[in-house]
């Protein structure tokens, strides 16, 4: 602001006391940004909602004291009510933030030090109704306007759907509605009839910027779900397909690598990030030199031991000091972050929840990076994910190093994962990667007989007598194993700091720990929910697939499953078995290709940590906490010993 300041109704710099409220936050210009308006007349109401969705209303909103004791008879200078004195006639006012009074029924809003009050009722007292007229319909008639709207409403506003109604630009009917109507049933076409004239007649408004979420009201009920659609769901308006523009290589297949039908994608240099601040956030690991990047190979390469040491509580080690050319080693004796096979090969972040999700090969990951890149607006979220160029901004072992200690340190991060039956993982990677022809590992391998599941089995129980990951001699099970089936607490440090992991799963539960998870860091209800399993392929198949549109949602062939991981609406199955080309229902074959004698091997020997850890998980019908397994697992970690659960 300049120090000449401008008195003027209409200059940005008038005092803020009598300067439109309007002008504040940006409101003017982007109030569809603004998910709350409140109303000052029903403060003790709006306030405890906001600080309710929020999240501040139980530990901090209810318990807050309004009044306190000068000290030095100074305003500026005093004393809370201490809970010892809450019981006295006199004391306290105000109890719960903005609440009402529980003398004179007034609200805590009137009761601000050295502030006029009591201008409501002293209305008619100073303004004439010509003077009242003026200032409500000229002089302050953008923040009359939006007052009144949001006035009639008890609850709070919607920002979006105020601008609606204030802007004619704000309102846009979705595309996807005006599509093949004549395919849709007659009864079914009656319905969406009904429902966009239902639309048309409450006006609703779609954010004009593509990684924002639009507003759906007036829809079906049982398209309730849909109340405000993710940018992944809104309509395709560019066929194109795009590599982020600060990934460094120029991939010549671009409908595999790249992200397509998503002009943000193209256009927008922060994405896949939901801005540029947060981009800032996680810079990854293209600005290290060359010698740093030799090194970590070397590392990876040749790592302390070949399996983990399977400690389950290791002390934390935070005294690495990180510069641009660490290697980080966060949990001692195991490869560095980074390596490609490695125990952070498969971790993804989630920033906007602080999510560490430790994917693991054979128990669902692929429909996490689905998940992932629906939040980040890919519209081609349902393609095959694994190499697609955006996901790789949130692996966390592509991470700057000092990003990867910041998280792992930070309790304010969520770590979780989910765990598969062992023998059951193993048959289906047996099934979907080798078969008995081998597959093309084994043929690497030198070995181009027939492959069982026996042979498998047999070939994977070798002790390794290597000292590195050489690719021509992956035997036995180790950090060089292949990731379909080298043992899952292998993955993200479970086996040395499965106590720094508040979540554990199980897949069989998959629709419901998905969802208690998602719950726990705030994705259910604006993304997990409303996620669409399935798609249109379009193309070079797997590699681009347009997701279901909003139209074909009451169609018969869509929609099999509405929301993440739950089960299908029509099969009763949940969605982590539909992937593509995945091998499934490993679980019915368990017999079939396991003799008792070969399951209980695997089990017991072969992935006997896993049996240990997975047994636990699928006794608890609810996530599991990481530090409660430990403790069951090692006397070292005993609850009695570490610290307690949180």
């Amino acid at each position: 602001f300049s120090f000449g300041c401008e008195f003027g109704r209409n200059s940005a710099n008038s005092i803020e006391d009598w300067r439109p409220q309007v002008y504040s936050c940006g409101m003017s210009e982007r109030l569809d940004r603004f998910q709350f308006i409140g109303d000052i007349e029903n403060t003790a109401e709006h306030s405890r909602e906001l600080l309710q969705h929020v999240g501040l209303w139980e530990p901090h909103g209810k318990l807050f004291v309004n009044d306190g004791v000068k000290v030095a008879s100074h305003k500026c200078s005093m004393k809370p009510i201490f809970s010892d004195d809450l019981s006295l006639n006199d004391k306290p006012r105000h109890l719960g933030f903005q609440q009402r009074d529980v003398y004179r029924n007034a609200t805590a809003q009137n009761t601000a030090y050295g502030h006029s009050r009591g201008s409501k009722n002293k209305m008619d007292q100073y303004y004439s109704p010509e003077l009242l007229k003026y200032l409500r319909e000229e002089l302050y008639a953008t923040d009359y306007k939006l007052w009144k709207l949001v006035h009639e409403k008890k609850g709070l506003s919607d920002g979006k759907m105020l601008a609606a109604q204030l802007s004619s630009k704000c309102q846009r009917l979705p595309v996807a509605f005006n599509k093949s109507m004549k395919q849709i049933p007659g009864s079914e076409l009656e319905l969406l009839n009904s429902t966009m004239s239902s639309w048309n007649s409450r006006v609703t408004n779609f954010s004009a910027i593509d990684n924002t979420s639009a507003t759906l009201d007036g829809l079906h009920p049982d398209m309730a779900t849909f109340a405000s659609v993710p940018a992944a769901l809104t309509p395709i308006t560019s066929e194109f397909c795009c590599i982020p523009a600060s990934y460094k290589s120029n991939p010549s297949d671009l409908r595999c690598k790249g992200t397509c039908f998503t002009e943000r994608a193209c256009n927008d240099t922060s994405y896949p990030f939901s801005s540029a601040d947060e981009k800032a956030m996680y810079p990854t690991l293209d600005n290290r030199t060359q010698r740093y990047k030799q090194d970590l190979r070397r590392e990876c390469q040749y790592p302390p031991s070949l399996v983990p040491p399977m400690e389950w509580c290791q002390t934390p080690n935070n005294e690495q000091h990180i510069t641009n050319e660490t290697i980080t080693r966060i949990i001692p004796n195991i490869p560095p972050m980074g390596c490609g096979t490695g125990a952070f090969q498969n971790l993804l972040i989630f920033p906007s929840a602080k999510l560490a999700f430790c994917g693991i090969p054979k128990v669902g990951i692929t429909q996490w990076i689905q998940f992932l890149r629906f939040i980040a607006g890919a519209k081609d979220y349902p393609s095959v994910p694994h190499y697609k160029a955006d996901v790789s901004f949130f692996r966390f072992n592509n991470l700057d190093p000092s990003v990867q200690k910041r998280i792992w340190e930070d309790e304010g991060w969520t770590f979780a994962a989910f765990l598969r039956e062992p023998a059951e993982r193993l048959l289906s990677a047996y099934l979907d990667k080798v078969g008995e022809d081998g597959g093309r590992f084994f043929k690497n391998q030198g070995l181009n007989e027939t492959m069982t599941l026996e042979k498998l089995i047999d070939f994977l129980a070798r002790p390794e007598n290597a000292t590195s990951c050489d690719v021509s001699k992956r035997n036995g099970l180790t950090w060089c194993s292949d990731p379909h089936w080298r043992p899952q607490v292998f993955s993200c440090g479970m086996s040395e700091r499965l106590d720094r992991f508040q979540f554990i799963g199980n897949i069989e539960n998959a629709a419901d720990h998905a969802r208690e998870l998602l719950e726990h860091v705030g994705l259910w209800n604006t993304y997990g929910k409303k996620f669409v399993h399935g798609g249109e392929m379009k193309g070079k198949g797997m590699c681009t697939v347009k997701p279901i549109t909003l139209n074909e949602l009451e169609s018969d062939r869509g929609l099999r499953h509405l929301g993440f991981q739950q089960k299908g609406a029509y099969g009763n199955i949940s969605a982590a078995n539909t992937a593509y080309n995945h091998s499934r229902g490993s679980k019915s074959k368990v017999e079939e290709y396991f003799t008792p004698d070969m399951l209980k091997f695997v089990r017991e020997k072969l992935y006997g940590a896993d049996f240990k850890l997975w047994e636990l998980v699928s006794r608890n019908s609810k996530l599991s906490r990481g530090k409660e397994l430990a403790s069951k697992i090692s006397s070292i970690c005993s609850l009695d010993v570490r610290s307690s659960v949180t």
